[in-house]
């Protein structure tokens, strides 16, 4: 759709929690007639959003004209906000789901009519003819007293409905059987929340415990809600709530205002019964709860019940005796086997990104982007009423602030309410590490750390099944690491949040991962429980907006342009003032509110702009001390003075790099000093310190002493990381500004935009440091009978001490398939080939990078040109293909296979005949030749056809009886389980 259903203009007021709420707009969706005819149609769903929150109803019975849902949904009661209706079409599979049509007004209209029908507006001009599709609506407004009052009383159900089958009870010990107690569990439960409610507004002012206390209210609101509609309840669950409002029961809301050790012990009856409630929520929401392993449940549920009892009674007595308390929080980890926890498992073997995770000193500063902030942390404590994951895209320019939002979220998440699941930023400065491929890996090894229940499942899906953990297939992975595994669970704590950042940049636009990961997030996150909540965030980019904001049924799309002008720029100014300071913090006496305010509003609401503002005005990059103030006002005029260019098409956060470089690199000795570090900078194959980068300089041909990375990158802390330690990855700190060094037009004599030179310089650089450094035994193996796994602790102070080797042993056949053709390149390649080759495997076996030994000299194939060397090298990789499975357990095995079992002819043997001298030698049945067979693969049916994967991995066969089945070639294990065609 063009228009974002969130983007209804207007100033939103402040969000209010639902504890502190005074008023409800209660809207009831009974049904939409006269719809045009759709094909392939499965059901309606209509999507209602008022104030930023979205709710929507079940997926209606299929029906060609119209349907019909009687849900109702409430909202807070602002009149000044316009609510928007949506009708979606849910389509059978392959078809795209369709939005129909859809209705604006605002909310005083609707209450003013009360019950009614109004016309649809419909989506596709050319089946609107002779459509005439009303919604009817009712709309009401109701106070939180009323709206308890009205909910609770339709919760006297009976609890007939509770009793289990017979077939099911002759199972139990009658000493667990369910007795028929008529008395409904509402009274509890509706005094428990006004309990909640009035302490809530006394912790309020004066303690942390509020947040918690409204996600209790809210998560019990939405199980009052649940009981209402499963109809199904239990006597345990009925005397749990009990105990619960005792302990509340005996708050004296005078004391507690005065008293510091009752304020303590209402922080944990807040945190308790947040867990609670999730516990009780959970349970009701079990729909086959009899089709269960009855005895086993029961005996899970009984104990996590009665603990949370002894938990609850040992606060009610602290709280009455007003004394300290010591007692650990229960959660619902009694699921978990913690057995299994001592176990060595198969989860280590996932795929896991480095560094991927989000950082406290990235969030968004203080006081700023409140309002924002505070709605994503609503959408993400309200209930989830549906069976699917909730989802939110959020979407905005670059230097927004999307990835600082992202970190504010994520922590907040962590640290306040404990429930984050996982969180991935990904970055382009770091493709190597964070990229598709290993983003479901990441998540899947942080939920085993969040929940030891899945952990458990998680093992007992992927445990030693080699070809799923090593299966590169994006779907596959969200299959096998995240789906499968969640669905064994019977009972899952929620909400579960995971925070994925920058889907712009897990790859170059155009990339099949990318274009794959996005296909895959836009269709299939709903696939996941209804306890998790996916928070994203992208520039909105074309496939984003292909795939994600089609699917806008699905997720909730949010747009930092929904952040008010004024907000924002109030925001910007905060930071502005944090930062035109002294060397000492102190404030600059030039500077005062009238200048953050231009400042603000000339950076047309991109912190990155402000940012590096603030460093051109306080001159980080000066060889001394702070500028003149005369000199710091110039800067400040430049600034203002700054205009677009309409015809190059840059913008203004463009036209500031441009003025950062041209200040302090434009001489004729600067540039080209600039020029060469950061070609090194975005060739490398991953962020390297300051240190290991000026190391791999030192050994090019092309080297010059006179150029000093350190001194380099000190002039440029406001658009790269790394500048306060050597040994800290150098990084861009903003996307935007590598995007504006790749473009000529916009960076012209500072462009960066053919890198085949630096990878030239690197290429020289690795190849001489494996040359010079690579020895035997580097590492002091100290027996030839042992795995790798085995030593306790190897000694690697080779690559610890010099970073740039292990680098080297990485990336040498990547930077040669870069770069141009070089004779005395090619020379000092043949030197690694027949000298250190086996010191290579040595180190990557060591390293634990045998994996990349195949694909790194296959890529350094394509850069020769001497048909001896070729060969040599292609010899290589049969080795690796034949024995790196054995070299990557043991490394001694290296040159026991080299030895021992490489046919005569081959060149590794050869070439490193003095190195194996002492080596046993198979003196009958030794191969004369490498085998052209790669692996031997078994299969019981008649094989119709056969094909190789585009990349060469995996070989795929049909059968005759109709089945696809896939294997890896390398090892030959086969890559899930047969298809059925």
């Amino acid at each position: 759709m063009a228009e974002d259903p969130r983007d209804f203009g207007g100033t939103a007021p402040p969000t209010e929690s639902r504890v502190a709420s005074t008023g409800r707009l209660a809207l009831k969706l009974e049904k939409c007639t006269g719809m045009p005819e759709v094909s392939h149609l499965k059901g309606y769903r209509a999507l209602v959003h008022v104030n930023g929150t979205t709710e929507k109803t079940r997926l209606s019975t299929t029906s060609k004209t119209g349907a019909v849902w009687n849900e109702t949904f409430l909202f807070d009661n602002l009149k000044t906000y316009v609510a928007k209706f949506e009708i979606w079409a849910k389509r059978t599979c392959l078809h795209r789901k369709k939005c129909v049509g859809t209705f604006i007004i605002p909310v005083a209209s609707l209450l003013e009519s009360g019950e009614a029908s109004y016309p649809l507006i419909i989506q596709d001009p050319f089946e609107s003819a002779g459509s005439s599709c009303q919604l009817y609506i009712s709309a009401t407004q109701m106070d939180q007293h009323t709206e308890l009052q009205h909910v609770v009383s339709e919760l006297h159900v009976n609890s007939e409905a509770l009793v289990a089958p017979t077939k099911i009870l002759a199972v139990l010990d009658a000493a667990k059987s369910i007795h028929d107690d008529t008395t409904s569990i509402a009274d509890d439960w509706g005094s428990l929340m006004d309990k909640i409610n009035a302490i809530a507004s006394v912790m309020d002012k004066i303690s942390q415990a509020h947040p918690y206390l409204a996600l209790a209210w809210t998560i019990l609101d939405a199980g009052r809600k649940v009981v209402d509609t499963q109809k199904k309840r239990d006597d345990k669950i009925q005397s749990l709530i009990h105990v619960i409002y005792e302990v509340y029961e005996i708050v004296n809301l005078d004391s507690l205002m005065t008293s510091s050790t009752q304020q303590h012990v209402i922080n944990y009856m807040a945190k308790q019964t947040v867990a609670c409630s999730h516990f009780i929520l959970k349970y009701l929401q079990i729909k086959i709860f009899w089709k269960r392993t009855v005895e086993h449940l029961f005996s899970d549920v009984d104990e996590t019940i009665s603990k949370y009892e002894v938990v609850f009674q040992g606060l009610k007595n602290a709280f009455s005796m007003n004394t300290s308390i010591h007692i650990q929080l229960v959660t619902q980890d009694i699921f978990a086997d913690l057995k299994t926890l001592s176990v060595k498992t198969d989860i280590d073997k996932i795929p896991y990104a480095k560094g991927a995770r989000h950082q406290l000193d990235k969030q968004c500063l203080p006081g700023t982007r409140v309002k924002f902030l505070q709605s994503i942390k609503d959408w993400i404590l309200e209930p989830n009423v549906t069976d699917c994951a909730k989802v939110m895209l959020l979407t905005g320019l670059s230097g927004t602030g999307k990835s600082s939002v992202a970190h504010s979220i994520a922590n907040y998440v962590d640290l306040e309410l404990g429930c984050l699941g996982s969180s991935f930023f990904f970055d382009i400065n770091d493709i190597k590490e964070r990229n598709p491929k290993t983003l479901f890996g990441t998540i899947a090894h942080d939920l085993a750390d969040f929940d030891p229940s899945f952990r458990h499942t998680l093992n007992e899906h992927v445990g030693g099944r080699r070809a799923i953990i090593n299966d590169t297939s994006l779907d596959s992975q969200f299959d096998n690491f995240l789906l499968m595994p969640l669905k064994k669970l019977d009972l899952l704590s929620g909400p579960i949040v995971i925070v994925i950042d920058g889907l712009d940049e897990s790859a170059a636009f155009g990339n099949n991962d990318r274009g794959r990961l996005i296909k895959l997030l836009s269709s299939r996150l709903t696939e996941l429980p209804s306890s998790f909540h996916i928070f994203l965030t992208s520039r909105l980019e074309e496939d984003i907006n292909d795939y994600m904001i089609s699917s806008i049924g699905d997720i909730t799309h949010n747009n930092m342009d929904h952040v008010s002008s004024v907000s924002t720029e109030h925001d910007i100014e905060l930071y502005i003032s944090s930062q035109l300071v002294d060397r000492k913090g102190k404030k600059i006496s030039c500077f005062g509110g009238r200048q953050y305010i231009m400042l603000a509003q000339k950076s047309e609401r991109l912190f990155q702009w402000a940012h590096i503002a603030c460093d051109l005005i306080i001159d980080k990059g000066s060889e001394g001390g702070m500028p003149l103030e005369e000199e710091m006002k110039d800067t400040f005029n430049s600034l203002m003075n700054m205009s677009k260019d309409p015809q190059s098409k840059m913008t203004l956060l463009d036209r500031l790099y441009k003025d950062l470089l041209t200040k302090r690199f434009s001489t004729a000795k600067r540039l080209p000093m600039l020029r060469l570090f950061l070609g090194q900078l975005i060739a490398a194959g991953e962020p390297l310190s300051i240190k290991s980068l000026q190391h791999l300089y030192t050994h090019s041909k092309y080297q010059n002493d006179d150029i000093k990375f350190e001194w380099i990158i000190s002039k440029l802390g406001s658009v790269l990381t790394g500048a306060s330690s050597p040994l800290e990855p150098i990084q861009f700190i903003h996307s935007s500004f590598r995007d504006f060094l790749m473009n000529r037009v916009k960076s012209e004599e500072f462009c960066i935009e053919d890198t085949s030179q630096d990878h030239k310089s690197l290429a020289w650089s690795v190849l001489t440091i494996l040359n010079t450094q690579l020895k035997f035994n580097m590492s002091n193996f100290p027996s030839s009978y042992v795995a790798n796994s085995d030593i306790a602790s190897l000694d690697m102070r080779w690559f610890c001490d010099n970073l740039s080797l292990s680098y080297a042993s990485h990336y040498w056949g990547w930077h040669l398939s870069k770069c141009p053709f070089d004779a005395e390149l090619e020379n000092l390649l043949g030197q690694f080939v027949h000298k250190k080759i086996l010191y290579w495997l040595e180190a990557l076996s060591l390293l634990k990078l045998m994996n990349t030994a195949r694909q790194t000299v296959s890529s350094a194939i394509s850069f020769c040109k001497e048909d001896a060397l070729k060969i040599a090298i292609q010899d290589v990789e049969s080795f690796v293909q034949i024995f790196g499975q054995a070299i990557t357990k043991s490394m001694p095995h290296l040159y026991f296979a080299a030895a021992t079992f490489a046919p005569e002819s081959s060149q590794v043997l050869q070439q490193n005949v003095q190195a194996l001298r002492h080596m046993p030698v198979l003196k009958k049945g030794r191969m004369t030749m490498w085998p052209t067979t790669i692996a031997r693969i078994y299969i019981t049916q008649t094989v119709m056809s056969v094909a190789y994967s585009p990349d060469g991995n995996q070989i795929v066969c049909g059968c005759e009886n109709g089945t696809i089945s896939m294997w890896e070639v390398e090892t030959g294990q086969p890559v899930g389980t047969p298809l059925q065609g």
